[in-house]
């Protein structure tokens, strides 16, 4: 029998479907799962991927692993509202035939349609809390946290001599003492300095690229010099340290200067030191002299106005790097939606459909096999199509940008694109919307937490660890309103860090 494919259940199974009316957006398959099953591992560190149901996602013959199989054949056609109830009839079953149940695999993270992905049982030795063991096993051990702590923040091990002291001290004693260095470390070079670890951190997201710097320690060929990045790292790094607020990364109409391992909040990134000179070697780093004059001239500026300023999302490095010669910018939104969020689109990632997209610009989005994405992609760009890259009013925020002759090859309807959009389905007006949306939502919280967490301890949370991942990122928005350096506090306390 020839198999149908309703669109319910491609709704509920697929993060390819989404084909509704932007009146009735609904949320894809994966965000379907974790409404039904929120405290499921897969769910701790964003959404599932589809190969959770899906071998493909190919609107046009889309098929499914034996799990997709086995909650396809429970829903039977049914609605959203039995999403519930399917994986509850299927829970029993092993769908892959890898010895384990599906639901015994959504609890330990794995996936219950790859027979190749199945959970690990971990024991701990009998012999655990010997003595002549160098750290206890499988249960916290300050001394194995301490030297750890060392290494991930201050980029060293604790010397001997301040080992031995540690190791004296008493249970609380300790305690104080492992915070007294987190904090000593925060301060660090290591930590904050130029290429440091928040730099480091930063590069994901900001994407720099040498040969096309300006500023400090330029491109070779100064006509190449578009941007420097260095604000952009420097910003980042900023709003990660201290008290400072973490969502200015998407908020802050400002930027911030780093002297040293001293940052400090800024109108402009930059500021000519304006000295006499005649060769460039006579002026401070990243700086040259032109017409007898030192200045940083070439790429340094920032265009868009502070009151059109969104932090790292409107940077002239943005603009001149993302955006380009693009008039409708896909690129720059859905690697804000990555960097920041924690979504990644061309995984199939974070879909939140919001009706056909209309193709202003000849793409061919409104077709099935591209309305997959871009239902949700297009809706998530349209804000950002008022920020030029090259061409008119470069690196600025332009309100005519749609309307104006540069961009009239891109099809008779490319002056329709709306400024207003949408994310995850919420309906935005402006990039400042979108900003706001983002920084108050639950994915940037778990995004921000998650980047940590992966940096210290070399993976994504996994299923023994969930709830502790969980706590922390709803403590770093809830308790600690978005500080970085109180989230770590919380985080080398937990198991997860200080058990070997």
């Amino acid at each position: 029998m020839a198999r149908s494919y309703p669109l319910i259940v491609l709704s509920t199974l697929a993060c390819s479907v989404g084909w509704v009316s932007a009146a009735k957006a609904e949320p894809s398959g994966p965000a379907l799962i974790c409404e039904a099953l929120p405290d499921a591992p897969l769910c701790a560190a964003g959404l599932p991927q589809c190969t959770l149901c899906h071998e493909s996602t190919d609107p046009a013959m889309p098929t499914w692993n034996p799990f997709g199989d086995d909650l396809e054949a429970a829903l039977d056609g049914d609605s959203f509202d039995q999403l519930e109830m399917a994986l509850a009839a299927v829970s029993d079953l092993d769908s892959d035939g890898d010895g384990f149940t599906n639901d015994e695999e959504l609890e330990a993270g794995t996936a219950p349609g790859d027979p190749a992905s199945a959970p690990a049982v971990a024991m701990c030795p009998d012999d655990a809390d010997l003595e002549d063991l160098l750290y206890r096993i499988c249960s916290y051990d300050a001394q194995y946290a301490y030297r750890r702590l060392s290494l991930d923040f201050c980029g060293r091990q604790p010397s001997f001599e301040a080992y031995e002291a540690f190791s004296a001290l008493g249970p609380a004693e300790q305690r104080d003492a492992m915070h007294e260095t987190l904090d000593s470390c925060l301060q660090s070079e290591f930590w904050r300095g130029r290429d440091g670890v928040l730099w480091q951190l930063a590069y994901s997201k900001v994407r720099p690229v040498h040969s096309l710097k300006a500023g400090l320690d330029p491109s070779p060929l100064m006509q190449l010099q578009i941007a420097d990045y260095d604000h952009d790292l420097t910003l980042f790094a900023y709003t990660q340290i201290d008290d400072h607020d973490a969502r200015d990364v998407l908020l802050a109409d400002y930027f911030a200067r780093l002297d040293g391992t001293t940052y400090t909040a800024a109108p402009e990134p930059y500021e000519d030191s304006g000295l006499a000179c005649e060769e460039d070697d006579e002026c401070p780093a990243g700086e040259g002299c032109f017409q007898n004059t030192c200045g940083c001239f070439v790429g340094c500026s920032q265009g868009v106005i502070p009151e059109r300023r969104q932090g790292m999302l409107t940077t002239r490095w943005v603009a001149l790097y993302s955006t380009m010669f693009t008039a409708i910018p896909r690129n720059t939104a859905a690697q804000a939606y990555r960097a920041y969020l924690g979504y990644d689109i061309a995984k199939q990632e974070g879909l939140y459909p919001v009706g056909t997209p209309a193709d202003y610009d000849n793409k061919g989005v409104d077709d099935e096999t591209c309305a997959v994405c871009h239902s949700t992609l297009d809706a998530l760009t349209y804000p950002f199509t008022r920020f030029s890259g090259f061409g008119p009013q470069r690196a600025q925020y332009f309100p005519e940008r749609m309307e104006h002759e540069f961009f009239a090859h891109e099809g008779p309807e490319i002056a329709n694109t709306p400024e207003a959009g949408a994310l995850f389905g919420q309906p935005v007006a402006d990039l400042r919307e979108w900003a706001q949306v983002a920084a108050a939502s639950d994915a940037f919280a778990r995004a921000t937490v998650l980047q940590y967490w992966e940096l210290t301890m070399g993976e994504r949370p996994t299923a023994e660890h969930t709830e502790t991942f969980a706590t922390l990122w709803h403590d770093f928005r809830d308790t600690h309103d978005y500080r970085v350096q109180a989230m770590l506090h919380d985080l080398i306390d937990t198991e997860a860090y200080g058990a070997p």
